[in-house]
């Protein structure tokens, strides 16, 4: 799961058909004649061996193309969603093959000298009895399919419960702790006596920021406004420590309510930032945000500081939601000058 998605793994979903194939083709193959064919009518097996048999490969020609052609188009059309047009495009080509393939091996049947193949079954009884295997065969292929969907699905949802669990005590461990609230009350104390509608101001964000996490931390995807209005808040008491060292560039100002992003994923990229770079007033650290492509960016000038060594956990933990939940990666671009990370935006309407 962690390198295959759902999607394209679709081809290989169902297909674990060994021994289906081999009970199937001979009992379905034997069975057919009894029910389509007059001439195996009453149940006489010895006065009926070759239809039989002829009944056996025609079931194992029907069954191989049916699976090659279910293959083909689950290739062809891999994605979930694409799940009825792909069917119905399957269907219409299997009941053209179908007709083809019958009309080939009836040309071949009618050539043999009368009675050699034995009492040889009518164009009507022919039709029947494949399309019936045909049925067969496709509805098992796409029971399979469903099942063995259902059972990856239950193994990404534990993987994904799993995860979030850990991103959540991650981002709690990163955002709620004493480092980050002891420099928020050291601002706090040294506005309060020359700036006391500052720090009134300051508390009151300091409160919707730690109330925006308890409240989204454990939700799987938000809005994006709910995460923009929790960025606000957090660059603003960012700026009120750092002053003019620190620049924001918030290039967002309309966007679709539709789209979703992983909640607390804008802070940790900004905390990163601060955390990682030099910030003063000969060097100021100039972060930029702005939607490009379907995705959302955080850019910062690259000036790291040389005593900090990065595990790149932040990174990583949002990757791996964005893997498990939408099965999309977020984009990093590093060079000498420039550190950017751009997460997908995710669009509720195709979820």
């Amino acid at each position: 799961m962690n390198k295959h998605s759902i999607d394209n793994m679709a081809y290989v979903l169902g297909f674990k058909d060994k021994w289906i194939m081999r009970l199937g083709i001979p009992i379905l193959g034997g069975i057919m004649p009894f029910v389509f064919f007059a001439s195996c009518k009453p149940f006489d097996p010895n006065n009926s061996a070759v239809t039989v048999i002829l009944s056996i490969f025609n079931c194992f020609v029907f069954w191989k193309m049916d699976k090659g052609i279910i293959i083909y188009f689950r290739k062809k059309f891999p994605i979930h969603k694409d799940y009825f047009k792909r069917l119905a495009i399957q269907l219409a080509v299997i009941v053209i093959a179908t007709f083809l393939v019958i009309y080939i091996l009836s040309f071949f049947i009618r050539l043999a000298p009368p009675g050699y193949l034995g009492t040889n079954p009518t164009n009507i009884e022919i039709i029947f009895g494949t399309f019936t295997i045909t049925a067969i065969v496709t509805t098992i292929y796409e029971a399979m399919y469903f099942f063995d969907l259902w059972k990856v699905e239950l193994l990404k949802n534990e993987q994904l419960k799993t995860a979030n669990t850990k991103a959540q005590l991650d981002v709690l461990k990163n955002q709620v702790n004493p480092h980050f609230l002891f420099n928020s009350f050291n601002t706090l104390v040294a506005i309060i006596p020359d700036e006391p509608e500052i720090a009134i101001q300051f508390t009151n964000e300091l409160s919707n920021f730690y109330r925006y996490i308890l409240t989204f931390t454990n939700k799987e995807l938000i809005p994006l406004e709910h995460e923009l209005e929790c960025i606000d808040s957090f660059i603003y008491l960012l700026k009120i420590r750092f002053q003019d060292n620190l620049v924001f560039d918030k290039q967002i100002d309309q966007h679709d309510p539709n789209l979703f992003i992983v909640p607390l994923s804008l802070q940790i990229l900004v905390e990163n930032a601060i955390k990682h770079n030099i910030i003063s007033q000969s060097k100021p650290l100039v972060i930029s945000m702005f939607i490009k492509n379907n995705h959302i960016c955080v850019a910062n000038n690259y000036q790291l500081k040389k005593q900090i060594s990065s595990t790149q956990t932040g990174l990583k933990n949002i990757q791996k939601r964005y893997e498990l939940l939408v099965n999309k990666e977020i984009q990093v671009h590093a060079d000498n000058q420039l550190f950017q990370v751009c997460l997908p935006l995710i669009d509720a309407q195709i979820l």
